[in-house]
């Protein structure tokens, strides 16, 4: 008993310091992440995005491999590609040979080889092809979509920044807006989408002249090629897939890039969205789904009220698997019917195979809600989003003035009415997140 207690009396002595110790060391781990912190930079989208909730997604593939290193050659590029996109219109003149028009007329959606003229400057071998689905596809005696690529019959020849490519692009987009008389609702939705952070393309405006018939105005919008993924992704090089036309996920989806053979990762996220346990399908999800990004992605769709996309009408995106994460992540578009309606619900139903697959998670509920309520406090709120509209349609119809007095007189109105589309649905989602439970 003795021995007992002058054991217990030996140690007994050390407990003060022994709560000092702990005491400090508390401190010390509590003060340490704000010695030399860094402000959070709000304009980096992912971090503008960040929620409080613990991380739900799974851990990244290790080892990820690096993207390469831009060559001088491709930063004076990307140089000519940001000033196109801030810069003025351009009026291009589009031409074919009879032999390769005949080959366009009798099949539209394959390349034809034509010649671009723009000012004094001229393209010769531009491969060229119609795009569009039901709503907005015209044959070549129309206003058709046009695909130019300018790199399609020479991809082994370097750039030079003097004669090629146009602007420095490989490939562009002329779409003829069909759908959309402002011009506008593509490019507006597409900065709300980036200033978020979720892919989307840039776009602005130009003028086509097409076998000898001017057409008049269109949206210029950039293509998803490895040039816009760098963008949005560390490594560009991984398989890109194409929505097609109403179509939801399946095996046979045709690639972009990549391996058209390889679809283990494809199937593995059509398996994983398959799955009938909730907390199973979100830890598959995680591991081939970036959860966080598509979070922000589905918020975006509801916020533009985007209801031919995705989510909604299985229609108009792209889907990329990041070779870095090993993710997946959906790219918008086919934007040019946004805000049309003002009352789009904040909680709406889909049978879009992912989307369902997520919102039936609850973790997948509650990281949409904390995206919606985060892009609508940093990305619509701070930003006077109808003074956009009338700013990029002010310089549409300057543009059209110079072209047509008559002509930019009339757009006027156009301009007016995607301003009223926009503030319209921005009222109505601070009215719906208020309400919101």
């Amino acid at each position: 008993m003795n021995n007992t207690m002058t054991r217990f009396q030996k140690h007994s002595a050390w407990l003060p310091c022994f709560f000092l110790l702990s005491v400090a060391g508390g401190a010390l781990l509590f003060f340490t992440p704000f010695v030399g912190a860094q402000p959070i930079d709000i304009e980096t989208p992912r971090d503008l995005l960040a929620v409080a909730e613990p991380p739900l997604t799974a851990p990244t593939p290790a080892a990820p491999v690096a993207p390469p290193r831009p060559s001088g050659k491709d930063e004076k590029r990307q140089k000519l590609v940001e000033s196109f996109w801030s810069g003025s219109f351009p009026s291009v003149e589009i031409s074919f040979d009879p032999k390769e028009w005949e080959n366009l007329k009798r099949d539209n959606r394959r390349y034809a080889k034509g010649m671009l003229v723009e000012r004094a400057k001229t393209f010769k071998e531009v491969a060229v092809k119609l795009k569009g689905s039901m709503g907005s596809f015209q044959g070549p005696d129309g206003k058709p979509g046009l695909t130019l690529s300018f790199n399609h019959y020479k991809k082994s020849e370097p750039f030079h920044e003097k004669s090629d490519p146009f602007h420095g692009l490989k490939k562009i987009h002329f779409n003829n807006c069909a759908q959309d008389v402002t011009y506008l609702h593509e490019q507006i939705a597409g900065e709300i989408a980036r200033k978020a952070g979720v892919p989307a393309s840039r776009c602005s405006h130009g003028f086509v002249k097409w076998q000898g018939r001017e057409l008049g105005l269109y949206v210029t919008k950039e293509a998803f090629n490895k040039d816009f993924l760098g963008a949005f992704y560390k490594s560009v090089d991984g398989d890109l897939y194409d929505g097609g036309s109403l179509l939801d996920l399946e095996e046979k989806m045709e690639k972009d890039q990549g391996d058209p053979m390889e679809k283990a990762a494809l199937k593995e996220l059509i398996a994983a969205s398959k799955e009938g346990d909730n907390a199973k399908r979100w830890e598959r999800l995680g591991k081939i789904l970036d959860v966080d990004l598509f979070a922000s992605y589905l918020a975006i769709e509801v916020t533009l009220s985007h209801w031919d996309g995705y989510s909604f009408h299985r229609n108009n995106y792209r889907l990329y698997r990041d070779p870095y994460t090993g993710k997946f992540s959906f790219l918008l578009h086919g934007m040019d019917q946004t805000f049309k309606d003002p009352n789009f619900p904040i909680m709406p139903k889909s049978e879009a195979l992912v989307t369902s697959a997520f919102m039936r998670c609850p973790e997948g509920q509650r990281l949409y809600k904390a995206k919606l309520d985060s892009i609508y406090a940093n990305v619509i709120k701070p930003i006077d989003w109808g003074a956009r509209v009338s700013e990029v349609g002010g310089r549409v119809q300057e543009a059209l003035v110079a072209k047509n007095p008559r002509l930019g007189k009339d757009y006027a109105s156009r301009i007016s009415e995607a301003r009223t589309s926009v503030t319209n649905r921005i009222a109505a989602l601070g009215r719906m997140l208020e309400d919101m439970p």
